[in-house]
């Protein structure tokens, strides 16, 4: 465990509007995760340029097939609209 002396201060400043939704809503992912509510999760980005998609996830045996599938049916549903 480090000691106190290691510790550092960490500057809050406000997150600009467009990031402040994106920390909102991690922030409750935590929350429902630590609370044990969540079995899986996978996380997809795009950098603010367009140029670069990342996905990450931590899925329970056959649960990554269902979350794409979800993913992908908001997405199709979102395009109709």
């Amino acid at each position: 465990m480090p000691s106190s002396s290691n510790l550092h201060e960490i500057k809050r400043t406000p997150a600009p509007e467009a990031a402040a939704g994106i920390i909102e809503l991690l922030v409750e992912l935590l929350a429902e995760a630590r609370a044990g509510h969540v079995r899986s999760l996978m996380v997809v980005t795009r950098s603010t340029d367009g140029g670069a998609i990342s996905s990450q996830w931590n899925c329970a045996d056959g649960d990554s097939l269902a979350l794409l599938e979800a993913c992908l049916q908001h997405d199709i549903l979102a395009a109709r609209s």
